[in-house]
């Protein structure tokens, strides 16, 4: 287990704490933290170990980009979709506020803001499987969780009725031995995203309708949805189990 100790936008770079003796010289965990800190725009990885000295890992020139977030992507807007490393790295530094992360007995605690622009999903969504791949999680949990991140942060960049400008978008993710957990929070007015019509997959399939699809999408990929509207706006409880 890595912890993500911090993000430097503009120079394109993280800090990484490993959290056990092995983790920093296992190829096996390293090679998905790399791919998923190319895909989201960093072209060095900082290695911290616990006497206070450091490796610097410099990530491939060559773009390195997971598959699309979003499976229906002639569904959506073309400007969501298929973003290369080359243009996050330029708009990370402009869209990604702050971050924050925690060990707390055996969870690791992460914290993000976000600018609510339509930049921001893809962005959001590399970032969720840079986390998940610091503590090992299978290759397709991440590209699940990414799909589930990616539609809810689109549907409330899409959807969602700004109560003031400028907005940000804060996602709150726990990371535990066998299971993420955490929650979305957006400054729009109200809207109960967990309790819109999920619509008929097969009527999906047939009519490549794009209403309705990403929500059923996201009931299909996370163990439990569930929302709550407070003074800044929504939030989306979510959680989904990993193996371990």
């Amino acid at each position: 287990m890595i912890l993500l100790k911090s993000i430097d936008a503009r120079q394109r770079s993280a800090d990484l704490q490993p959290l056990d003796t092995t983790a920093a010289s296992n190829d096996e965990l390293m090679a998905p933290v790399m791919t998923a800190a190319r895909a989201l725009g960093l072209l060095q990885l900082r290695m911290h170990d616990s006497l206070g000295s450091h490796e610097d890992l410099l990530l491939p020139a060559k773009a390195i980009s997971l598959p699309p977030v979003d499976p229906c992507q002639c569904m959506r807007k073309p400007s969501l979709e298929g973003m290369r490393a080359e243009r996050t790295s330029k708009e990370l530094d402009a869209v990604l506020y702050g971050h924050q992360g925690s060990v707390r007995g055996d969870h690791i605690d992460y914290e993000a803001h976000f600018a609510h622009q339509r930049m921001s999903p893809p962005l959001i969504a590399s970032y969720v499987s840079l986390l998940l791949a610091t503590i090992g999680t299978h290759e397709s949990q991440i590209l699940q969780f990414r799909l589930a991140m990616y539609e809810m942060c689109a549907n409330v960049v899409e959807h969602g009725t700004l109560q003031q400008s400028p907005a940000e978008i804060g996602i709150h993710l726990a990371l535990t031995p066998g299971e993420v957990h955490g929650w979305i929070q957006d400054g729009c007015d109200y809207f109960d995203l967990s309790a819109q019509p999920t619509g008929n997959i097969r009527e999906h399939a047939e009519t490549r309708a794009a209403r309705g699809y990403g929500i059923h999408m996201m009931h299909q990929l996370l163990e439990s949805i569930d929302h709550e509207f407070n003074t800044t706006g929504n939030r989306i409880h979510f959680r989904k189990r990993i193996a371990p």
